[in-house]
């Protein structure tokens, strides 16, 4: 005797959950109330489809086109559940033929709702297909949305293609408090697309030309950041472009966090320093310790150059090593009446870097070996270093090394080096004395204190 193959109870659920929903539905004598039509309505669509077999969307449909009261939220429910199912024209013929009256800002919202629907299961098709449907505006949260789908898509020329239409609605929604916020979000997106992709810097410049004046206070630090990084690809085209870019980012308002600011300009050092564009790397170095949102430690007396790398990543570091040579040699320059004064630099620098207590190893500094071989194959010609007595976190640049870069240098006459020295004001180097020699003192007990252990 055969056995009777079973139906699984996920089978069965399958086959009977929408004919069992339509006929409790059909067994329904009174006409289905505003409230209760709502929560089936909402039911449906959510049922996953291996429940519904695919027809919980299409159920619910039946169900609003039987309810006799009109009702926004169940009909943004059931669009909603077609355009998670891919039903986007089904979709789209009950979002844009509405009841006569509704709620203030539904069209918008419910198109945002639906695009946060397609962009979660990631359908840009469908996205494309009911914004090209739509008869009124998508709204700017609806642009953002869309802009990220399109960003994580890498459709770079669709995505500025749509610029000028973003930019339109940015003006028309100028006193919206929430349009500089959807604003910075779609320059986000666009931005690191771009620097995905390597695409020239020139689609970032004309989104952020286009876009900042509408929100430049919802810009953040990042979008900038990745601005940065794409103008310092190309190497043959900046010309000071990250620099004057920085500048008038400050000065129409950006990076008013202390923090922020101080993150933006080490950023776009970083940026610059990787590229090779030293030069550029030195004016914004040079920037942000005039305006104090770097600072620059460092304490010049008869015997000795103290400079103090503590709290600078890498890049900011080495940026800052060559700072306080180009300010030391213009010194000498001044000192000389126009020649460069050996008497005047007739003393050691000397560079504290840690001996690398917060490191990932401890003790395995990751500063000192960078500033070491940036000082021999940087620099011609080459300087080099050796580690001070009783202070490991400290090494020591001879000034015999010193003064023959100096002598180099300055046959070559650099105006970049004085220029550079200029910008950084007295006032900072004074208190940058006074740190320095906290610094130093601290460094020479803690190195006493390791070596007694």
């Amino acid at each position: 005797m055969s056995a009777t193959p079973r139906t699984s109870r996920a089978d069965s659920t399958v086959l009977t959950a929408p004919s069992c929903l339509r006929r409790f539905c059909e067994q329904l004598h009174i006409p289905i109330e505003y409230e209760t039509s709502a929560k089936i309505i909402r039911s449906l669509v959510s049922l996953p489809s291996h429940l519904s077999g695919g027809q919980g969307a299409t159920l619910a449909v039946h169900i609003l086109n039987d309810t006799k009261e009109e009702n926004w939220s169940a009909r943004g429910n059931v669009v909603v559940g077609l355009a998670r199912g891919g039903r986007i024209q089904e979709a789209l013929d009950l979002y844009i033929n509405p009841p006569t009256s509704l709620p203030p800002n539904a069209p918008t919202w419910l198109a945002t709702r639906i695009l946060k629907t397609l962009a979660r299961g990631k359908n840009l098709e469908g996205a494309r297909a009911f914004i090209a449907g739509l008869r009124g505006e998508v709204g700017l949260e609806g642009w953002s949305i869309f802009c990220s789908m399109l960003g994580r898509a890498g459709e770079t020329e669709e995505l500025s293609g749509r610029l000028e239409e973003i930019t339109c609605i940015a003006a028309q929604n100028r006193d919206d408090s929430s349009t500089a916020g959807h604003l910075a979000d779609i320059l986000h997106s666009s931005f690191l697309c771009f620097e995905r992709l390597s695409t020239s810097p020139e689609m970032a410049l004309a989104f952020y030309s286009a876009l900042c004046p509408h929100c430049i206070e919802g810009i953040t630090a990042e979008t900038m950041l990745s601005l940065f990084r794409q103008l310092a690809l190309q190497v043959g085209n900046t010309s000071g472009a990250v620099a004057d870019m920085l500048e008038e980012f400050i000065s129409q308002g950006g990076g008013q966090d202390v923090r922020e600011a101080r993150m933006l300009y080490v950023g776009a050092i970083t940026a610059l320093h990787r590229n090779g564009l030293f030069d550029e790397a030195d004016i914004i170095f040079a920037r942000g310790v005039s305006d104090k949102h770097l600072s620059f430690a460092i304490m010049d007396d008869s015997e000795k150059i103290i400079l103090d790398l503590h709290d600078m990543n890498i890049a900011t570091s080495l940026t800052a090593v060559r700072a306080a040579l180009f300010d030391a040699m213009n010194a000498a320059f001044r000192s000389g009446g126009g020649m460069l004064s050996t008497a005047e630099f007739s003393k050691d620098v000397i560079l504290i870097t840690g001996r690398g207590a917060h490191s990932k190893r401890l003790f395995k500094p990751v500063l000192r070996p960078e500033v070491q071989r940036y000082l021999l194959e940087d620099f011609y010609p080459p300087l080099s270093t050796s580690t001070v007595v009783g202070n490991t976190g400290a090494i020591r640049i001879l000034k015999s090394d010193v003064e023959a870069w100096m002598q180099f240098n300055m046959r070559k006459k650099n105006a970049h080096i004085f220029r550079l020295s200029e910008v950084i004001s007295f006032t900072h180097r004074s208190v940058g004395n006074a740190m320095s020699r906290l610094v130093w003192r601290e460094t020479e007990q803690e190195s006493r204190s390791g070596e007694e252990k």
